[in-house]
C-alpha cells in the first residue's frame, strides 16, 4: 500500500507561500499573524494567498523581477513616445483609467494592454501598492488602471489623460453582489449573503450606495499614506461592523470609509469631476468608448472589444423583487444622475485638444 501524500502543517504552508511570493522565509511577525488567522478560521487558504499576492512586498517584488523586465518595459514605453516625435506630438500622454468596480472595465484594460506594444501598462495594482511604487514608474507608464479613485491623480504624470466608464446603477449593484458571492477572498463572509442583506447591512451598504460617485470624489489620502497616517490604524478606527484588519487597508478605506458629503454635495462634486475628465463612456456602449480610447495610440478598434471577467450567474434587474429594486434606485440617486450625464458626454469623444485633462474642478494643472 502506497503512503498517502504528506500533509503540510500551517507553518510549513505559510513558509512555502513566502518563499514562492517573496523568495524568503516568513518573518516571525508575519508567520505569527497568518498562523493566528488560519487557525482561528479568520481566513482560509484562498484568503491567505490573496493577502500575500496583493501585499506591498509582492508589488515591489513584481516590479523588481528581472524576468518581468519592468525597468526595460518602462524605458521602451518612453522610447515609443520619443520615436513618434515626443509625447506632445504623438498624443502619448499617460492614460489613467479610473476603473470603478463592476462597470466592465476589465475588458477595456485587457484590450488596451494587448494593444500597448512596447508601452508599459500598470493594470494589476491596488491602492495599497501606490505608495510603494517608484515615481518614474507611476509617471512613465503609458497606462495606469485600477480601482484607485481620484486621490492618485496628483502623483501620476502631470499631463495624464483621465478616463472612466459609468454603469447604470441597478445593474452595477447586482453585479457587485454576484461578484462578492463568488470571490474566494471574501467567500467565508458572503457564502450565505442574501441580496437583501447586501442592500441593508451596514457592513456592505457602502458598496451599494452611490459607489460610482464615491470613486469619483473620495480621497483617502493615498499621497500621504504611511507618512501622515497608518492605513491599518485608520481601518481599525472605523470600528464595527467593519473588520479590524484587511490585507489592503487603503483600498478598504476607499470603498467603505464614510463620505464627508451630504447627498447634494456629493452630487455636485461628482458631476463636476465627471465633467472634468478627458473621456467618459457608459457600459452599455462600451464598444464606442473603446474605439475612442484606442485613437489615443493612433489605432482603430478593428476586431471589436473582447469581453473578459463577465460575471457568472449575475442577477438581472427583472429577477429582483420590485421593493429591493426600488431600494437600490433610492440609494443611487447620485449615481443615476452620473449615468445620465455620462451618456451625454459619451458621444462627445475626447475633450478639446489642449484642455488640461482630469484637472480638479476649479483648479489648474499645476495643482495636480
Amino acid at each position: 500500500m502506497r503512503p498517502g501524500p504528506a500533509r503540510l502543517t500551517s507553518r510549513e504552508l505559510i513558509d512555502g507561500l513566502y518563499q514562492g511570493f517573496f523568495g524568503r522565509a516568513a518573518d516571525e511577525a508575519g508567520l505569527a499573524h497568518h498562523l493566528r488567522a488560519l487557525e482561528s478560521g479568520e481566513v482560509d487558504l484562498a484568503g491567505l494567498i490573496h493577502a500575500l499576492r496583493w501585499s506591498p512586498e509582492s508589488a515591489l517584488a513584481w516590479l523588481a523581477s528581472p524576468a518581468a523586465g519592468r525597468g526595460q518595459a518602462l524605458w521602451a514605453s518612453r522610447e515609443a513616445a520619443r520615436l513618434r516625435g515626443g509625447p506632445a506630438a504623438a498624443g502619448e500622454e499617460q492614460i489613467y483609467f479610473l476603473h470603478i468596480m463592476k462597470t466592465a472595465g476589465t475588458s477595456l484594460v485587457n484590450a488596451m494592454a494587448a494593444r500597448s506594444g512596447p508601452r508599459l501598462c500598470l493594470s494589476q495594482v491596488f491602492l495599497d501598492h501606490i505608495p510603494f511604487l517608484p515615481e518614474p514608474l507611476l509617471r512613465g507608464a503609458a497606462l495606469v488602471a485600477g480601482h484607485l479613485g481620484t486621490g492618485v491623480i496628483p502623483i501620476l504624470a502631470p499631463d495624464a489623460k483621465v478616463v472612466t466608464v459609468i454603469r447604470e446603477p441597478v445593474s452595477r449593484v447586482l453585479s457587485h453582489y454576484s461578484h462578492l458571492c463568488q470571490d474566494p477572498a471574501v467567500l467565508s463572509h458572503t457564502a450565505q449573503l442574501t441580496l437583501s442583506d447586501f442592500i441593508h447591512l451596514p457592513r456592505w451598504r457602502p458598496l451599494v450606495e452611490n459607489f460610482q460617485a464615491r470613486h469619483l470624489v473620495h480621497d483617502v489620502g493615498v499621497a500621504r499614506a504611511w507618512l501622515d497616517f497608518s492605513p491599518p490604524e485608520a481601518l481599525a478606527d472605523m470600528g464595527p461592523p467593519f473588520p479590524e484588519v484587511d490585507a489592503l487597508p487603503l483600498q478598504f478605506l476607499l470603498d467603505y470609509s464614510p463620505l464627508p458629503h451630504s447627498e447634494a454635495e456629493l452630487l455636485q462634486a461628482a458631476l463636476a469631476r465627471l465633467d472634468s475628465l478627458d473621456l467618459v463612456g457608459v457600459t452599455d456602449r462600451l464598444e464606442d468608448f473603446y474605439a475612442q480610447l484606442v485613437t489615443h495610440w493612433g489605432q482603430t478598434a478593428e476586431g471589436g472589444l473582447p469581453r473578459d471577467n463577465v460575471g457568472v450567474a449575475t442577477l438581472g434587474a427583472e429577477e429582483v423583487a420590485e421593493d429591493l429594486r426600488a431600494e437600490i434606485l433610492a440609494a443611487n440617486a447620485v449615481d443615476a444622475a452620473l449615468y445620465q450625464r455620462a451618456g451625454e458626454l459619451a458621444g462627445r469623444g475626447w475633450r478639446r485638444p489642449g484642455t488640461p485633462g482630469g484637472s480638479l474642478p476649479g483648479g489648474n494643472q499645476e495643482e495636480r
